[in-house]
């Protein structure tokens, strides 16, 4: 069964997928850096759309607090994306498409999110195929499941941020994990060349 997209605007989609079409438009036929204010027409819609985003309240907290939306080109393969500009002139991007599914992300796709992060920052080319099975083995090998581990692993994006991130404790132990277990890969595939 289709499901309608409202926008507190009063816009309205008949369906997900109509919605998509009509946000995709808008962000692929128009050129990087442009800004979308009160006076343009499409202002409205995407106000009313990322207000639906599950994180707006961790990225902007109050709707007085927008001065305008604009392009730009986000995350690890530069993908064209809205990004909201706040009234002290800081930017946060999001997700049409989780706008309109407006679907929050699970504790464990936060607890990925902040290991991705975390292992970005030290450098680490990020092309882990396994990373997610990493990740279950990681909160495995602690005594949890993926659904039960402790939520004081993980901090909530806030205003400017768009990943959660691993506190200090848990990312020391995920990091020095992960490079044990990369190390133990390694070891094993020269045995293998043997």
């Amino acid at each position: 069964m289709a499901k309608p997209v409202e926008l507190a605007n009063g816009t309205s989609f008949k369906t997900q997928s109509e919605a998509k079409k009509y946000f995709k438009s808008i962000l692929n036929s128009s050129p990087f850096d442009k800004t979308f204010t009160t006076h343009d027409e499409e202002f409205s819609n995407i106000l009313a759309l990322y207000k639906r985003h599950p994180e707006f309240h961790w990225k902007t907290k109050d709707v007085s607090q927008i001065k305008e939306f604009t392009i730009k080109s986000s995350g690890q393969f530069r993908t064209r994306c809205f990004h909201v500009v706040h009234q002290d002139g800081s930017l946060a991007d999001w997700s049409y498409i989780t706008a309109i599914s407006s679907q929050s992300k699970s504790q464990f796709q936060c607890f990925m999110d902040g290991a991705r992060s975390l292992l970005e920052s030290h450098s680490y080319s990020f092309r882990d195929a396994d990373f997610k099975t990493k990740c279950v083995s990681f909160i495995e090998s602690r005594g949890f499941a993926t659904d039960t581990f402790p939520s004081n692993w993980i901090s909530r994006p806030e205003k400017l941020q768009y990943r959660s991130s691993l506190t200090d404790d848990v990312s020391k132990d995920f990091l020095n994990w992960y490079e044990e277990m990369n190390y133990r890969a390694s070891l094993a595939s020269l045995e293998d060349s043997k």
